[in-house]
């Protein structure tokens, strides 16, 4: 089973007919058909009832529907999670910072970046100078 099966499964269900499904998707309606009727052979299961009027999702395929509804959208979820950490604009991150910290600019900054990156979990950490180094990691900050 390939994922874009199912995505050419929700398609179908979204659009009512191959063709339709082909057209949102990029494809000819042929290759459609053709991956839905694999993917039925491979569940041993017909997933539509198929007429002039177009496709309708058998009881089989509203039961396939629920679990391909939850994995699209999981599948959605770990895309743009991987996006958002490779980015920046979600993940950890930690600072370390020298005692005292700056107060009221800290503060600021530290509030901005918060209300602009609402997904970003920020630790502070206070720390002396000789502790620091200790606790850094190499990034070359510039390609992020």
């Amino acid at each position: 089973m390939d994922v874009r099966d199912l995505r050419y499964l929700a398609a179908s269900v979204s659009a009512g007919n191959f063709g339709r499904a082909a057209k949102s998707l990029g494809l000819s309606a042929s290759t459609v058909s053709r991956r839905i009727g694999r993917l039925e052979d491979e569940l041993g299961s017909t997933l539509f009832e198929r007429g002039h009027a177009g496709v309708r999702l058998t009881a089989a395929g509203r039961a396939v529907m629920l679990h391909v509804t939850r994995v699209l959208a999981e599948l959605d979820a770990v895309t743009r999670t991987g996006r958002e950490n490779g980015s920046g604009s979600a993940g950890d991150i930690r600072l370390g910072v020298a005692l005292p910290p700056i107060g009221a600019p800290l503060s600021k900054l530290l509030a901005d970046g918060r209300a602009k990156h609402p997904n970003v979990v920020l630790t502070v950490s206070e720390m002396s100078g000789r502790e620091r180094p200790r606790h850094w990691r190499s990034v070359d900050w510039m390609q992020h």
